[in-house]
Parts: structure tokens; C-alpha cells; sequence
């Protein structure tokens, strides 16, 4: 539910009289029920004065709201300020009458009403989203949960090269669906190199700055577990979610830790439903070698001890965790890790379980490969035990992938999330070709930025349909199928609800 209020102020004034507090009084008591999400204050002033007095004007007066609703309760990161100065009028400024109107500041709430919180999936009731990891990298020795873990590979002995632990992703109230900001990259590199390795909190005062109000950020600092409290951690998850489902996602190429917490987050939060949910899982891996993280060749070599890693984890949540379903989305060079986990656990036969007296079956449900960048051949290789042991396989990419389509320059090589057809083993996997739906110029994390895109992948990993049955196109190309998404026609939801 969303409402909105406004107060008013004297002239040149900041103060606010015993009216503006009797109504703040009552909106504040209005909000004891609702749980909320974000509220946006903003300041606004006459005209009778120079722009710039009359934008800091404004400002003074949204934080002197701010400063009095969280005197009465309202939690303080929750209140975002604004001014726009003398821009934004709702009376004329001739008169004395409309010059007073002017003069004021207006509030907006959005929460949801405590009676519906139940009926509400939790990631949308809630803007905070534990997200469960597990990591081979090296801690860095800062406490501040961007820069916890860093950009080397931990060596020691096989078995306790693994990390595990909580990291909790507060997701911004100002944003669009699909979308995660991020300080400039170059901005980010140059940070890093000022402060030696990057080891200070993004903050507003640093190079890049940091907007919490657009911006993805940790709540609190990262909490490593054991392996025994990570799997009680992980089924208490699993049985307090609605869709009773993990999603193991495991990150790209000059990817750090926060951007696969953040990316893990995210999705989590914008496939949620009223009636669905899915417990994120990272896998972060070293993918970003050097102090600008942009050396590709270390991070392939990095991909295949990387793989062995997963393998082990892969195979501790599935044996040791009560849970449904597990799916795995790879993205990106994030593909040819799974690549070589799977692998691995072929090798020793960890792909697939039964029961006692039962047929065996996978243990993981749904994989998908979201932009993958590896080639049909290394598809063929590192894939073909996930294809012998009865995994289902999807693909999401596009020609317009800018990321792989710089790779298939370098290498001369086709890569398999640019759906080019080259010797892609369609008849093997179902390939999506998204790409009337990319949102960015780049276009490689189209799988998780377009809402029409989430909304297929929440079919595929809730309803575990096949393309036809979710509504797709199909044509043929080569000696398969490339399927796409149909043309302005909204997809269901999941779970599909069945008629009346």
C-alpha cells in the first residue's frame, strides 16, 4: 500500500509549528501497521528566492521531517531525503497564499499492511535477503563485508579450502525490477588502487560513491559458519520458504564477492511471488585476478580447481540438507565451473541417488546456464555427465551479448550463450533467445535485468515446464530448436493456479 502526506512551513523556516507535529503525529501512528518498506520525504520551497538558497532550503526542511518521524519510532534508514528546490510548485508564487503552499514538504510511504504479511512472499515483505555462501577465496583481513573476502585463491589441503557463512543483502528501495547499481567500474578501480586493495567500505565520501537509497549494500558483517551450523543454517531456510527451494548460483568472470551476492540477492527477491519463494546460495569463486580484476587467463586457469571445490559443496548440500528441490544457475565463464564440478562428481558417481529399492534420479533439478561463456566443444565435454545422468539443461542468451561476443573475437571461437548456432548441441539443452528482451548495451546479465526474462525462469525452476508448455516460440536452427519469448503477452505466474 502506498500513501502520502504533506506539511507546510513559514516562509523562510526550517521549524516546524504545532500543526506540522500534530499531523506527523498521526501519520506515524498510521504507520504502526503497516511494515514498511521505504519513506521518501522531500523538500520543496517558493520562489522568492536565488535557486540555490532555495534547494538547500528545501533540503534543510526534509530532514528536519526525517529527524522528527524517526524521534517517534520510524527506523532510521528507512526515511530518504530529497529537495527540489523552487522547481516543483502547486500554487501560484504571486500571491502570499500560494507562496505559503509552496513552502512545504512532501511524504510519501510505501509498506505493506501487517494484516497481508502473511499472504506476502518474504523477500517482498521484507527488503533483506539472507544470502548462504560458500567460497574458496582468501579472506583479505577487513571486517567490512565488501572487501571480506578478496581476489586470490585459498591453497590448502582439498578439504578445508572452503569458506561458508551468511552474508544479509539489504535490496534498495529506488530501483527497478531486475536492476542492481553499482558505483562505475572505473571508479571502483581506481579506489581500490587508491586505498591499496580496496579494503575501505564504499561510502558517500569515497571515489565512487554510494547511493543506499539505489544501491545494493550488506546489512551487517559476514558471518562465516561451520560446515555443520551452515547446513542447520540452510534447512531452517528451507523450511520457514514457501517454494521449498534452493537455487545454488554461481557467478562470472571479474566478478567479486559482492557482485555475486548482490547478483544472488537480487533474483531471489525479483522471483518471488505471494506464493513463492527460493533460498540463494552463492558460490564465489576467484574470478577477478589482479587489482583491476581483468585477467582473463588466470581466471580459466582458476575455473577447473575451482570446479573440484564446487563439486564438494554441490555434494554436502545435497546429502547433508532436506530440501526439495536444488537448482544450480551458472553465469557466464561461471558455466565452465560447473562444467568441471559436474565433472567431478560424475567421476564419482554423486550425480544422481536412490533409495533403497528405487530408480535412481538426479539430485539436482533445473540447470541453467545464463550467457554461457564456454564454446560447443567444451559444452560437449564438461557437460555431457549432466546430459548422461538426467539433469534438465536450459540456456538464456543473445547475439546482442557484448561481453561474448568480444570473448568469440579473442578466442576465434563460438560461444554458446550468443544462441549463434555453430556447432551449439541445441538438440541437447533448451536454448532461449532473449534477445528482444535486453535492458542494457552490454546485455550479459539480460537473464536476471529484464522482468520478462525472471518471469520465464520462474517457470522454469517453480513449475519445471518445457518451452511449449510455457508459451514460447520455437525455430528451428541447424539441426535443433531455438525457442524465444513471445511478443507483448504477459506470462503466467508460478505456481500456476488451477482454474475454479
Amino acid at each position: 500500500m502506498t500513501f502520502a502526506a504533506s506539511v507546510f512551513f513559514a516562509s523562510s523556516s526550517t521549524a516546524l509549528n504545532p500543526e506540522s507535529k500534530a499531523k506527523l503525529d498521526d501519520f506515524a501512528s498510521k504507520l504502526m501497521s503497516i511494515q514498511l518498506e521505504v519513506v521518501v520525504v522531500v523538500g520543496h520551497a517558493d520562489s522568492s528566492r536565488a535557486a540555490g538558497a532555495a534547494m538547500a532550503l528545501s533540503i534543510r526542511r526534509a530532514e528536519a521531517v526525517k529527524a522528527y518521524l524517526t524521534s517517534r519510532g520510524i527506523e532510521y534508514s528507512r526515511v530518504y531525503t530529497e529537495g527540489k528546490g523552487r522547481i516543483q510548485p502547486i500554487a501560484d508564487n504571486k500571491t502570499p497564499a500560494g507562496r505559503a503552499r509552496n513552502n512545504r514538504v512532501e511524504i510519501e510511504i510505501v509498506g505493506t499492511r501487517t494484516d497481508d504479511v502473511a499472504v506476502v512472499a518474504p523477500w517482498k515483505a521484507n527488503p533483506i535477503v539472507p544470502v548462504l555462501f560458500a567460497t574458496n577465496r582468501t579472506r583479505t583481513g577487513s571486517n567490512t563485508a565488501f572487501y571480506f573476502y578478496g581476489n586470490e585463491q585459498t591453497i590448502t589441503p582439498d578439504r578445508n579450502n572452503l569458506q561458508r557463512g551468511v552474508a544479509v543483502v539489504k535490496v534498495p528501495p529506488k530501483r527497478k525490477r531486475g536492476e542492481i547499481v553499482r558505483p562505475p567500474w572505473v571508479s571502483v578501480v581506481f579506489e581500490k588502487i587508491a586505498t591499496g586493495a580496496g579494503f575501505n567500505p564504499p561510502n558517500p565520501g569515497s571515489i565512487g560513491g554510494y547511493d543506499t537509497s539505489t544501491q545494493f549494500t550488506f546489512e551487517g558483517k559476514i558471518e562465516e559458519l561451520t560446515a555443520p551450523a551452515f547446513q542447520i543454517k540452510l534447512n531452517d531456510a528451507i523450511g520457514s520458504s514457501k517454494g521449498k527451494t534452493a537455487v545454488l548460483y554461481v557467478h562470472g568472470y571479474a566478478n567479486d564477492f559482492a557482485d555475486g551476492a548482490f547478483r544472488a540477492a537480487q533474483f531471489a527477491y525479483d522471483l518471488s511471488t505471494e506464493d513463492y519463494d527460493i533460498v540463494p546460495i552463492l558460490f564465489s569463486w576467484p574470478s577477478d585476478p589482479g587489482i583491476a580484476g581483468m585477467d582473463y587467463a588466470t581466471a580459466r586457469n582458476r575455473s577447473e580447481s575451482s570446479g573440484y571445490d564446487l563439486a564438494r559443496f554441490l555434494d554436502e548440500i545435497a546429502s547433508k540438507t532436506d530440501i526439495a528441490k536444488i537448482h544450480i544457475i551458472a553465469h557466464s565463464l561461471g558455466a565452465e565451473v560447473l562444467g568441471h564440478a559436474l565433472m567431478k562428481m560424475a567421476a564419482n558417481d554423486q550425480i544422481q541417488t536412490a533409495l533403497p529399492g528405487q530408480a535412481r534420479t538426479p539430485r539436482f533439478r533445473q540447470i541453467v546456464f545464463a550467457a554461457p561463456d564456454i564454446t560447443p566443444t567444451i559444452f560437449e565435454d564438461l557437460i555431457e555427465p549432466a546430459l548422461k545422468n538426467q539433469l534438465k539443461i536450459s540456456s538464456y542468451g543473445t547475439s546482442k551479448d557484448l561481453a561474448l561476443w568480444f570473448s568469440e573475437v579473442k578466442s576465434k571461437s563460438a560461444r554458446l550463450g550468443r544462441n549463434s548456432g555453430q556447432g551449439v548441441p541445441l538438440k541437447s539443452i533448451d536454448t532461449i533467445d532473449i534477445s528482444s528482451e535486453v535492458v542494457t548495451r552490454l546485455a550479459h546479465s539480460t537473464w536476471a535485468e529484464a522482468p520478462r526474462v525472471l518471469d520465464d525462469l520462474r517457470q522454469v525452476l517453480c513449475a519445471e515446464t518445457a518451452p511449449a508448455t510455457r508459451g514460447l516460440l520455437s525455430r528451428r536452427e541447424l539441426d535443433g530448436v531455438i525457442w524465444s519469448l513471445p511478443a507483448k503477452v504477459k506470462l503466467a505466474s508460478c505456481p500456476i493456479k488451477s482454474p475454479k
